[in-house]
């Protein structure tokens, strides 16, 4: 077992070196799963970073059993989240233009 491992169950903050180590070890691991379904780097690299920012925060209020499971998991979840919020809105704007064309159509008696 990783060496940050252990340390995280023996603090109660991570320490900035800690969380480098635990970003170095599963950098890989994120930017595979979420490129995987966004095909898009800079997205990928944007939303890796929400992920580790959710990771970092939430790692010791959990008790993780398979870190790496767990944030793959998170990491999915981040762009799961994305997309619906990208299709949400793609949505809302095919509605918006039909309700435009809706409108600029004169009903004809």
């Amino acid at each position: 077992m990783k060496e940050w491992y252990y340390l995280l169950q023996q603090f109660d903050t991570l320490h900035p070196e800690l969380q480098r180590q635990v970003y170095r070890s599963f950098y890989e691991l994120v930017y595979k799963d979420i490129y995987f379904l966004l095909e898009d780097h800079a997205l990928t690299e944007d939303l890796i970073q929400e992920t580790f920012i959710k990771v970092l925060n939430a790692l010791q209020k959990h008790d993780v059993s398979n870190i790496p499971a767990w944030i793959k998991q998170v990491s999915r979840n981040q762009t799961l989240d994305h997309l619906r919020k990208i299709n949400k809105e793609r949505y809302t704007e095919k509605i918006n233009e039909v309700n435009t064309f809706d409108k600029n159509i004169s009903p004809r008696v």
